[in-house]
C-alpha cells in the first residue's frame, strides 16, 4: 500500500515513473478487480493517515476506480491497471472556492444587527 501512495503522490507530482514492481507483481496473480480493491484500501488508508494529495483529490481518485470496477470488462480493468499512470486523472475539471465559516458568521451577524 505504501509503494501505491509513492506512486500516486508521484503522479499528483507530474512524475509518472515512480516504479510499482510489487504491485506490478500483485496485478498478475490476482483479478483486476482485486487489484482495484488494494489500491481503494491503499487511499482509504492515505485519507486517514495523510498524505500530501488534497482529501478532494482522493475522493476523485476512488470514485474513478470505482468507477472502472463497476463499469469495465475485466480486459478494460487490466489495460487501465497497466496504463494507470497515464490515465489516472488527479485533477478535478471543476475548480470550487470555500468560503470560511467565520466569514459567513460575520455576515450573519451584520444581518442580525440590521434586522434590530
Amino acid at each position: 500500500m505504501k509503494e501505491y501512495q509513492r506512486k500516486l503522490e508521484g503522479i499528483f507530482k507530474n512524475n509518472y515513473t515512480v516504479a510499482t514492481p510489487l504491485l506490478q507483481e500483485y496485478d498478475q496473480q490476482h483479478q483486476p478487480f482485486d487489484s482495484i480493491d488494494v489500491r481503494l484500501q491503499a487511499i482509504n488508508q492515505m485519507d486517514i493517515e495523510g498524505t500530501i494529495i488534497p482529501k478532494e483529490s482522493l475522493e476523485y481518485i476512488s470514485n474513478q476506480l470505482s468507477s472502472v470496477s463497476a463499469n469495465y470488462t475485466v480486459e478494460e480493468q487490466k489495460s487501465f491497471l497497466r496504463n494507470e499512470g497515464r490515465q489516472m486523472k488527479l485533477n478535478q475539471e471543476a475548480i470550487s472556492i470555500k468560503i470560511p465559516t467565520k466569514t459567513k458568521e460575520k455576515i450573519k451577524s451584520i444581518e442580525q444587527q440590521r434586522i434590530y
